[in-house]
């Protein structure tokens, strides 16, 4: 009787070390998709995080969503979502691959133009104007909502603006409407439009420095009382770099003197901007 218990002992034994084995040499690392339910859980969470300002839990969240939860019904929110928070950072490179990935999952008209609209802006903060006109282009033949128009309208008017094609840039600036960056982006366009302007041949420099003058007031009169400071200071930089030409131009001191003081009025609009010099 002992020596039977002792083999059943050995038998159980066996059947347990290869039990063992099998279900060791079949187990993957990653589990696989967990449910709808917890990744719900963690959404939220996010979402909360993010309206408080908790930046960093908000991330870890959005990303855990995207790498363990696939089949996750709100991805493309959850995207979005970290595509927001990367852009509000000023991470423009890892923008642009997160948006990459989110329109490899095919994203509704609507959620794409939201990313092709994100992807504009990081392109621009990069220093690439082109890409940022053949993204608003490519937004612009979607034929998108009113706002997502005015928007792309806006991108493309920049960076032709940057890529100084100031009539087109004008063109596609005049095209827009009713959206909030209007008059900042206005004012940067108009700035490099009125920089960009040289005398006609045989003109005046009196007459020259005065269209110039008038250009440059009349930009700055058409932005809000208080615009952004980065549209502030395009508009203070080109106006420097007049100044600073006018002081090479050949003419009597009279006539000097009174084009300094066309220039006084002049940037006496923008006096409350701020801008550093």
């Amino acid at each position: 009787m002992t020596q039977i218990f002792a083999i059943f002992i050995i038998l159980l034994s066996s059947i347990a070390i290869n039990a063992q084995q099998s279900f060791g040499s079949t187990e993957l690392p990653h589990p696989g998709p967990r449910s709808n339910e917890q990744a719900v859980f963690l959404f939220n969470e996010a979402l909360a995080a993010q309206k408080k300002d908790q930046i960093e839990l908000a991330v870890e969240n959005y990303e855990k969503i995207l790498k363990d939860y696939p089949q996750f019904t709100d991805k493309m929110a959850t995207y979005q979502n970290l595509l927001a928070i990367e852009l509000k950072q000023k991470k423009y490179p890892e923008v642009l691959k997160l948006a990459k990935d989110a329109m490899l999952e095919h994203p509704s008209k609507n959620i794409l133009m939201n990313i092709q609209l994100m992807r504009a802006e990081a392109e621009l903060q990069l220093g690439k104007p082109l890409q940022t006109k053949l993204i608003a282009e490519e937004i612009l033949k979607s034929k998108p909502e009113a706002n997502t128009l005015t928007s792309a309208l806006l991108f493309k008017a920049e960076a032709l603006s940057q890529l100084g094609k100031n009539k087109e840039a004008l063109a596609s600036l005049d095209a827009a409407k009713g959206n909030a960056k209007f008059a900042d982006a206005e004012l940067k366009i108009r700035a490099r439009n009125c920089s960009s302007q040289k005398p006609l041949p045989k003109q005046e420099a009196l007459d020259y420095i005065h269209e110039k003058n008038l250009c440059f007031k009349e930009s700055a009169a058409l932005a809000k009382s208080y615009p952004a400071k980065e549209s502030a200071q395009v508009w203070c930089d080109r106006f420097h770099v007049f100044e600073l030409e006018l002081k090479k131009i050949k003419t009597d001191e009279f006539t000097r003197e009174k084009l300094k003081l066309e220039l006084v009025n002049a940037k006496a609009v923008a006096a409350t901007w701020e801008c550093k010099q």
